[in-house]
């Protein structure tokens, strides 16, 4: 086990900058300090690790429409962090995103089998009356299946790595700050009916119908009589863990217009928040690896590797850039020699442990 609690903080330093311009690491001051350093050691005590992990976040104006850079290849190193530790893993996602995914697994030789698939509801045919109630009954439906199922029964972790999540209605922002009526009518002022429990992107558009409905199962397995340990990882306030943080501390917070209908409304155990969701991810493994003193594969893991990979996601996935929207090789807009340099800084930080 690591004993230094210097190494956890070095680490949120790393990935609490502002690069991508967003607001929730500016000042560079983690909003949930210790949580990385809890989650890495909540997965690497664990006997009998098995992680679910879902990402894919579907981009509908890109060229072509597709999932984006950010969150994908996060938690395929997140998954590979799992597998050198001797833990068991799947990749949720719905159906944009499991190609960009199935091709990063093979490229790290890891098994693309470990996939499921996060259905859609089919509504043709359905009407508006009965719409909602549908979608509450199929959404609780597949959670159950799935932790029904061999891998759900076994699931000690589950992990959000940048994927949406719906936003705040009145009862959420009641449960968060019980008797703040001053937050709860600026929440009524400023998020509208009709933008309450929806899947919103940085620009505040509504992208729920793109959306599989991943966040029900981390609500159904907080209600599960075992114990399933949750983590959020995000970098923009509408991903699944946000819910942690009050939402009038986030609206404040995040730069850009239409800001408080974003803010996702679940929350999870441990929040890792950072400038691209991918570093977060990064740095969760590197907690993970040198937990169980699991060194090895980061010799080997530099920023050619990690640019191999993150070219091989995009240009057979296809994955685009979540910011531009292109088909290019790239996170957040940021220049490679720029995205890449917080998770060298990781890597070597975690290596000289083992020095």
């Amino acid at each position: 086990m690591v004993n230094t609690p210097s190494f956890y903080d070095r680490l949120e330093s790393t990935i609490c900058r502002d690069d991508a311009g967003r607001g929730l690491c500016n000042p560079p001051i983690p909003l949930c300090p210790g949580d990385l350093q809890n989650a890495a050691q909540s997965l690497a005590r664990c006997p009998n690790l098995a992680v679910a992990i879902t990402t894919g976040f579907f981009i509908p104006h890109a060229t072509p429409p597709a999932a984006e850079t950010d969150g994908i290849t996060g938690a395929l190193f997140l998954a590979h962090a799992i597998s050198e530790s001797g833990g068991d893993f799947r990749i949720l996602s719905d159906h944009h995103a499991l190609s960009p995914i199935r091709i990063g697994l093979n490229y790290l030789g890891l098994p693309s089998e470990n996939i499921h698939e996060i259905p859609f509801l089919d509504q043709t045919g359905t009407s508006p009356h009965n719409a909602d109630s549908q979608q509450a009954a199929f959404q609780t439906d597949w959670s159950h299946t799935f932790l029904n199922q061999d891998f759900g029964q076994r699931m000690t972790h589950l992990v959000a790595v940048e994927r949406v999540g719906p936003s705040h209605t009145p009862v959420s922002v009641e449960k968060q700050l019980p008797g703040n009526t001053d937050a709860l009518t600026k929440f009524l002022s400023l998020v509208p009916h009709k933008d309450q429990n929806q899947c919103h992107n940085m620009k505040g558009h509504n992208i729920t119908e793109h959306t599989a409905p991943a966040h029900v199962l981390f609500e159904s397995a907080q209600q599960q009589p075992r114990s399933v340990t949750t983590i959020g990882i995000g970098d923009g306030g509408n991903e699944i863990g946000m819910g942690k943080i009050p939402w009038q501390e986030l609206s404040e917070r995040i730069s850009g217009e239409n800001v408080a209908r974003i803010v996702c409304r679940i929350a999870t155990d441990f929040l890792i928040v950072a400038g691209t969701s991918n570093w977060g991810a990064y740095a969760l493994g590197m907690g993970l690896l040198a937990e169980c003193s699991k060194f090895q594969s980061l010799h080997s893991w530099d920023g050619n590797y990690d640019q191999k990979l993150l070219e091989t996601v995009v240009c057979d996935g296809p994955a685009v850039d979540g910011v531009t929207g292109l088909q290019q090789a790239t996170v957040d807009s940021l220049p490679f020699n720029s995205y890449f340099a917080p998770i060298e800084s990781l890597r070597k930080q975690t290596l000289a442990l083992n020095a």
